[in-house]
């Protein structure tokens, strides 16, 4: 009896961790196609066109056939943009009684953002600074895909950067259960009183440039 019952375990132990890997496996393939949809999505519309897309809505809302018909990309191309832009703070969904989801942006656009920005294909420093003033000190995604038209998945890597190097912070608003309700960078000093002072650092925008350039090298980087 303990012979057949070890032999059921074992069974049973070596479904489990079949199934287990099976699922390392689809996550793995999901987690892969779905950055390769959103970068090639960028060649049809990108993250600035679609964020303007909702702006000209009457009611500032889409879902994803929606915006697949107003923009050319499929459907399932169209849900794993949302999804993206969802993630990275910039939409908030809502959810119909059949469970259909429909999105808005998180933050109203109120301000002017067609800024004067460097000819640079990457957000240089004084760019960053620019930008920072254009907004009284405290940005979001959302002005920075707007006022650079760069991928938010290119703004990440930058935006890590500028933490790395001292030079913004992100800041979080959370719910009474410790979910994040909201992300947004402020400067850190000296930059943000003395923002002038820096607008000439070459090292850095150097380094920004390698980061764009290996973000950009064939289609592939980071979501």
């Amino acid at each position: 009896m303990l012979y057949i019952l070890t032999i059921a375990g074992g069974i049973i132990l070596s479904i489990i961790l079949t199934c287990l890997a099976l699922l390392v496996v689809l996550g793995s393939m999901y987690s892969t196609n779905y950055k390769k949809g959103v970068i090639r999505g960028q060649s049809i519309i990108t993250d600035k066109e679609v964020l303007e897309l909702f702006d000209k809505q009457p009611d500032k809302m889409l879902n994803k056939k929606q915006l697949s018909r107003l923009s050319g990309l499929s459907v399932t191309e169209a849900g794993m943009r949302l999804t993206h832009l969802q993630t990275n703070d910039i939409l908030k969904p809502f959810y119909t009684n059949s469970f259909k989801t429909y999105y808005t942006l998180k933050r109203e656009i109120v301000k002017p953002y067609e800024l004067e920005l460097s000819e640079a294909p990457f957000m240089t420093l004084e760019d960053l600074l620019t930008i920072f003033k254009h907004y009284d000190y405290k940005i979001h995604f959302q002005e920075l895909c707007l006022s650079t038209g760069l991928p938010v998945r290119v703004l990440k890597r930058e935006m890590k950067y500028f933490e790395k190097e001292g030079i913004v912070m992100q800041l979080q608003s959370h719910d009474v259960n410790g979910s994040v309700l909201s992300k947004m960078f402020v400067l850190k000093e000296p930059y943000r009183s003395k923002s002038d002072a820096f607008l000439e650092l070459k090292d850095i925008n150097h380094d920004l440039q390698e980061i764009y350039a290996k973000e950009m090298k064939g289609k592939t980087g980071y979501v």
